[in-house]
């Protein structure tokens, strides 16, 4: 079970990783060894290698390919490194190489079917039309702290799609005093459904808003039909996802190559989870 717990986790980030490629319209490549995708931003989020997994003697040379298609962009891209990761060593030749260690955190998971939902007076909603997208919008980037230029190509996805029913991909926004304070976001794939996106903006913290959305979306998951959830936690995160019964099955890393001229200025704020 808990091999397929790991593999549920990496289908469900890889899935969640390529849609956000496939909202930007990027240009993919997909082969049995690797898969990467680079769209018009230069921010290293908005170009990623979710998938590396060859053999020991063609790593350099795929390497050297996504990195000279990075400079000839003039693009930062994020590689994500995980369970099924190959050659082992993947991680070293990324140092080597020049690529810098962005983040490592936790994978979990947790059994639906054995949790229970405590009653909550914390408002938590679905969205359900554009307006709603806007507030759930607004308030990830507050309490994500977001940078301008991360902020800019989140707001051209909104222009460009709206809000359009999909029941692989819900987002909720919770509530203080009818104040939208909270979201998270569900999103089913690679067999399994995974949280993202779950933030509190600052003066809202503290008062157990995130405890609840992400309760209320566990809960959304289970009556979805799933078994398992999963997410990846920050290390703010971390302590309100044990609280709730979530344990780690596995890790990632995430590796940034930057070519020499690209604009410092542009890297990507990370995001905590704040409850």
């Amino acid at each position: 079970m808990q091999n397929a717990l790991v593999h549920a986790i990496e289908a469900n980030l890889l899935d969640a990783y390529e849609r956000l490629g496939r909202a930007l319209e990027a240009d993919f490549h997909r082969d049995a060894r690797y898969t990467a995708f680079f769209s018009a931003s230069k921010l290293a989020l908005c170009n990623g290698v979710s998938r590396f997994h060859c053999a020991p003697e063609e790593a350099d040379t795929i390497l050297a390919i996504i990195e000279r298609e990075a400079r000839a962009r003039q693009a930062a891209v994020t590689c994500l490194v995980g369970p099924s990761t190959r050659p082992n060593d993947l991680e070293q030749r990324l140092t080597q190489r020049g690529w810098s260690l962005d983040e490592e955190v936790p994978g979990m998971a947790i059994d639906l079917a054995r949790w229970r939902a405590p009653a909550s007076t914390v408002s938590v909603r679905e969205v359900t039309e554009n307006s709603m997208l806007a507030s759930w919008l607004s308030v990830l980037c507050t309490g994500f702290g977001f940078p301008e230029a991360l902020q800019q190509v989140f707001n051209g996805l909104y222009r460009r799609y709206g809000f359009s029913p999909d029941r692989s991909l819900r987002f909720f926004l919770g509530f203080k005093n009818n104040e939208p304070v909270a979201t998270t976001l569900l999103v089913e794939g690679g067999g399994t459904v995974g949280l993202y996106g779950i933030a509190t903006v600052p003066h809202a913290r503290r008062l157990g808003i995130g405890t609840a959305i992400t309760r209320a979306a566990m809960q959304e998951a289970r009556q979805a039909g799933h078994r398992y959830a999963t997410l990846q936690a920050t290390p703010m995160g971390f302590p309100l996802y044990r609280r709730l019964g979530w344990h780690t099955c596995t890790h990632f890393k995430t590796f940034i190559y930057r070519p020499a001229s690209t604009d410092t200025r542009a890297r990507n704020a990370r995001p905590e989870t704040n409850e």
